[in-house]
């Protein structure tokens, strides 16, 4: 796992390169929504799965509290879907029960 500096995305690919070489199976990026020029990067430059994991505030920043309590979590599907559109094989994040039980009700 590393993060990847928005300011540097050239650096994380050379790394991940490194790290893909040295028989890394899976590259983490993050966080997420920093790091969707450098996943389009790596898509082109790795052969492994990509996972950006989505940080605590992230998921706070994409999310509205409703008055019972609940997240609105309609945020949180855009940016994802942003997310697997630029190349994430999987996304980690503290969304995924939300997502799932809004994603079963289509």
């Amino acid at each position: 796992m590393f993060q990847v500096n928005p300011r540097h995305p050239e650096v994380a690919v050379h790394i991940a390169q490194q790290m893909v070489a040295e028989g890394a199976d899976m590259l983490l990026t993050e966080p997420a929504l920093h790091t969707v020029d450098t996943l389009v990067a790596l898509k082109e430059k790795v052969s492994v799965p990509i996972v950006p994991f989505s940080v605590s505030g992230e998921y706070l920043r994409l999310t509205d509290l409703r008055e019972n309590g609940e997240r609105d979590v309609k945020g949180l599907m855009e940016a994802y879907t942003v997310l697997k559109r630029s190349g994430a094989h999987r996304i980690i994040t503290y969304g995924a029960v939300e997502i799932a039980q809004v994603l079963r009700s289509f």
